[in-house]
């Protein structure tokens, strides 16, 4: 089963710009690990135990809050107003909704936001934000955006295929978080802010140059840290 619809690029999934198509190509045995994992389909069924989505929101919150710091972190890098428009953008969209959701959805579970707040990592997610924090000090725009992406399209990709089925409602809020349209025209948009960084920086034949094997390499280490972060929420 491949996850995802309304393809572009033959792999019956979402497209979102040519160079993030390519990355998931290259990197296809990860990202299929990443995009069909157990949580998400046991979470459409509603199989999906409560202990281990709480245990995961806790994590996500953590999480995202670094997640939303890194993409305030493009807005110094980035060349002009478009990749700065952008990545204040996604910065604004964490903060105030995926956040929110995560707050509230841990309150309803009895969890105050002073309970989450002092949530203890999880080693998987402590390895997944010293990733972020690494890149962030030694890469530029596009380097950022190879480890960013994964994670915020690679969740849309999800949603386009959750929105084909008919899930349970147990975590039907999560849920339509991922399914909405604003999140896919937001990560189609990304998609083509990804396409332009990279030429203008690299060149109509970017991936030609040496550098770009190493944006692909950013993007595998990045989806391999997703699977890593979804089997610590099983176990969890």
């Amino acid at each position: 089963m491949i996850l995802g619809r309304g393809s572009k690029n033959g792999n019956d999934a979402p497209y979102y710009g040519r160079h993030f198509d390519q990355w998931r190509i290259t990197c296809a045995t990860q990202w299929h690990a990443f995009i069909q994992h157990k949580f998400f389909l046991s979470l459409a069924d509603g199989s999906l135990p409560p202990k281990n989505f709480v245990y995961f929101l806790r994590q996500d919150y953590i999480f995202l809050l670094q997640f939303a710091r890194a993409w305030g972190q493009i807005t110094s890098k980035g060349s002009d107003i478009s990749e700065i428009r952008m990545a204040t953008a996604m910065m604004h969209q964490l903060i105030n909704s995926k956040l929110q959701m995560h707050i509230e959805l841990c309150n309803d579970e009895g969890i105050d936001t002073q309970k989450l707040f002092e949530t203890t990592e999880n080693p998987a997610t402590t390895a997944y934000l010293k990733h972020f924090e690494n890149v962030g000090a030694s890469g530029d725009f596009i380097d950022l955006m190879a480890v960013l992406s994964p994670s915020f399209l690679g969740y849309a990709e999800i949603g386009s295929f959750l929105a084909s089925l008919k899930t349970a409602p147990k975590y039907q809020r999560w849920i339509t978080t991922y399914t909405d349209k604003n999140h896919q025209v937001s990560c189609h948009h990304i998609g083509r802010v990804i396409d332009d960084a990279i030429v203008q920086r690299l060149g109509a034949d970017a991936m030609t140059t040496e550098r770009w094997q190493t944006l692909c390499d950013r993007f595998r280490i990045t989806t391999k840290l997703e699977v890593n972060f979804l089997d610590m929420s099983l176990s969890g």
